[in-house]
C-alpha cells in the first residue's frame, strides 16, 4: 500500500483489547489464580462473572483489583492479584496470547506507508516485552510505553512521550476504553474507539470501528476530503505562484492542514512552500510587522524576484521555530495562521481555507496541548484575548473574499 491514503505520521495503540485477545487467557488465568488465592487465605467468596474480569482489562491491575474486590483488605486483594499475574504469565509462556483478527495485515499496511506505530498500555514492563517478542509485535511497533516505563504516571502521559520522542502532533490514538480516548484528548488526539474490545462503559470518539481492517477507511477519509477541495482549487490556470490562505481559530490545526495540503500537492509533482504569519508576528513583536511580510515574501512573489526569507520565533508552547524560505517562488505557497483573514492579506490571497472549531472545541484543545504544561496562562490568553480577536475578524470580513471553510472539529473527517 502506498503512503498516498494516510495524512499522518503515528498511529498510537493500546495493546488488551485493540492489538491483543486478551479474552484467550485472561480469563482462564485469573479464575485459577484467584481460587488459588482464595484457598491460601481461607476465603470462601464467589468468583467474578467473565464480564467482570475482563473490566479490568485495559486499567491498571491494582485500580481493577480494587473495584473488583471492594470486601477484602488490601492485603488480600494483594494475594489474589499476585496469584492471577502469575498464572497470566505461566499460560503466556505456554504460547496462550493471540492477537486481535486483522492486526498483522493493518500493521503490514502501515508500515508500507511509511508511518510510525507506537504502543500505550496500562500494563507491566514484562507483560509487554512479551507481547512485543512472543507475538512478533516488536516487528511493526517503533516505540512502546507502558506503567513502568520511566516518567510515565498514566496513559496520558505515554502518549505525551511518544509525540515528544517523534516531534509531531500528526498522530492517533487507537482504544477500545475510555480512557484510552481520555488520554488521546488530553494530548489533543482524535480517538479512534475500537467497538470489538472489552470496554463496557460510553466511548467519546472520533471514528468507532467493529473491526481492525476499518481503520485503514477511516484514516483515509481526511486524503480524500482534502483531495477533493485541491482538485477544486487547481482547476484555474495561473501563471506564477498561487497563495493560498490556511486560516482559523487558535489550536484548530492550521499548521497541521497546511502541511496536509503540502503533502498531497507534492505528491502530485507541485513545488510548494508553507510559510506561517507566526513567523512575522511572534519574531517581529507589535503591530504585525505588515511591510517585513510583504517585502520579504508577498512582492517579491509576484513580481518574479528570488525571496530569502530566515525567521526565528518561539511557537505557543514555547518551542524554538524557525521559518526559512529561499529561492524563486513555487507553484503554490500556503500562508498559514490567524493573521490570514485580516484584509491586507485578503485582497493578495486566491483563496483562504478556513479551518472553522467551535469555542468550546479551541479552550478544551489549549487546556490539552498548553494548559497541561505551561499552565492556565495560555487558556487565559486565548479565552479573553485571541479567540474574542478572532471573531471579531471574522465577523468584520463577512462574506467578502474566497474562501472555503472546512469543519474541524473531527479533523478525522473535516465535514
Amino acid at each position: 500500500m502506498s503512503a498516498a491514503p494516510f495524512l499522518l505520521d503515528a498511529v498510537l495503540f493500546d495493546l488488551d483489547g485493540t492489538l491483543i485477545a486478551t479474552d484467550r487467557f485472561w480469563i482462564q488465568a485469573a479464575r485459577t489464580g484467584a481460587r488459588r488465592a482464595f484457598e491460601e487465605l481461607g476465603i470462601e467468596r464467589a468468583l467474578p462473572t467473565r464480564d467482570e474480569w475482563m473490566g479490568v482489562v485495559g486499567h491498571p491491575l491494582e485500580e481493577g483489583f480494587g473495584a473488583l474486590f471492594r470486601d477484602l483488605s488490601s492485603r488480600e486483594r494483594k494475594v489474589v492479584l499476585e496469584a492471577c499475574v502469575a498464572e497470566e504469565e505461566r499460560l503466556l509462556a505456554g504460547g496462550g496470547a493471540a492477537l486481535m483478527p486483522g492486526t498483522v495485515e493493518l500493521l503490514e499496511d502501515l508500515e508500507a506507508a511509511g508511518i510510525r506505530i507506537g504502543v500505550a498500555s496500562n500494563c507491566a514492563q514484562g507483560y509487554l516485552d512479551h507481547m512485543l517478542e512472543q507475538l512478533g509485535l516488536g516487528r511493526w511497533v517503533g516505540e512502546a510505553r507502558c506503567l513502568d516505563s520511566p516518567g510515565i504516571r498514566s496513559k496520558t502521559d505515554m502518549l505525551t512521550d511518544l509525540l515528544t520522542l517523534w516531534e509531531t502532533r500528526r498522530a492517533v490514538m487507537v482504544g477500545d476504553r475510555a480512557g484510552d480516548a481520555r488520554a488521546a484528548h488530553d494530548n489533543g488526539l482524535p480517538h479512534v474507539h475500537c467497538a470489538f474490545g472489552f470496554a463496557q462503559e460510553e466511548v467519546q470518539a472520533e471514528a468507532t470501528i467493529e473491526d481492525l481492517g476499518a481503520l485503514v477507511g477511516v484514516l483515509s477519509q481526511r486524503r480524500a476530503r482534502l483531495d477533493r477541495l485541491l482538485d477544486r482549487l487547481g482547476r484555474s490556470r495561473r501563471r506564477g505562484t498561487r497563495v493560498v490562505g490556511v486560516a482559523g481559530p487558535p489550536a484548530a490545526g492550521k499548521s497541521i492542514l497546511a502541511r496536509d495540503l503540502q503533502e498531497i500537492l507534492e505528491q502530485r509533482g507541485a513545488s510548494v512552500w508553507v510559510a506561517s504569519t507566526d513567523a512575522w508576528e511572534l519574531g517581529g513583536g507589535e503591530p504585525f510587522p505588515w511591510q517585513d511580510l510583504e517585502r520579504e515574501l508577498l512582492d517579491p512573489l509576484v513580481e518574479g524576484q528570488p525571496v530569502h526569507v530566515e525567521r526565528k520565533w518561539l511557537d505557543r508552547q514555547r518551542v524554538p521555530r524557525v521559518q526559512e524560505l529561499s529561492g524563486r517562488g513555487p507553484e503554490w505557497l500556503l500562508l498559514e495562521g490567524s493573521r490570514v483573514l485580516e484584509a491586507r492579506l485578503q485582497s493578495r490571497l486566491e483563496t483562504t481555507v478556513v479551518l472553522e472549531v467551535s469555542d468550546a472545541c479551541v479552550l478544551s484543545r489549549v487546556a490539552a496541548r498548553e494548559g497541561r504544561l505551561l499552565g492556565p496562562e495560555p487558556l487565559s490568553q486565548v479565552r479573553s484575548r485571541e479567540l474574542p480577536a478572532y471573531r471579531a475578524l471574522v465577523e468584520g470580513l463577512g462574506r467578502a473574499g474566497d474562501r472555503v471553510t472546512l469543519h474541524g472539529e473531527n479533523p478525522l473527517r473535516l465535514v
